[in-house]
């Protein structure tokens, strides 16, 4: 760089300049970058991820193993179909709860006679 030479000095200082521009740009987007990654790995640490998967399965087996206090298999239940609607099976197993629950015969279904005063 020469004060004699004035257009050489005028492209060594647009490249200068056009150099930090850069520079500058790279760290503000490297600082942006390093925030979104902090947010991130706080919000989604794997730590916090891992201990709440132990935990959701432990929790899991616990309920299994409460659920399961003998080996008897229930011998009234049907195979268990897969293509079957979901809500036709629930709808079928609410009634047949519901039936169990207040048994009635048959003879509960005749009309009765009015009496005559």
């Amino acid at each position: 760089m020469s004060m004699t030479d004035l257009d050489n000095t005028k492209l060594v200082m647009d490249k200068f300049l056009n150099e930090i521009s850069f520079a500058m740009r790279s760290s503000i987007y490297g600082i942006a970058f390093s925030l979104l990654m902090h947010f991130w790995n706080t919000i989604f640490s794997p730590d916090r991820v891992y201990a709440s998967m132990i935990d959701r399965f432990e929790s899991s087996l616990d309920l299994l193993w409460y659920r399961s206090d003998n080996n008897d298999y229930p011998s009234q239940e049907r195979a268990f179909d897969e293509h079957k609607d979901p809500v036709e099976a629930l709808a079928e197993a609410s009634v047949k709860a519901e039936t169990q629950r207040n048994p009635k015969g048959r003879d509960e279904d005749t009309i009765r006679k009015e009496k005559a005063s």
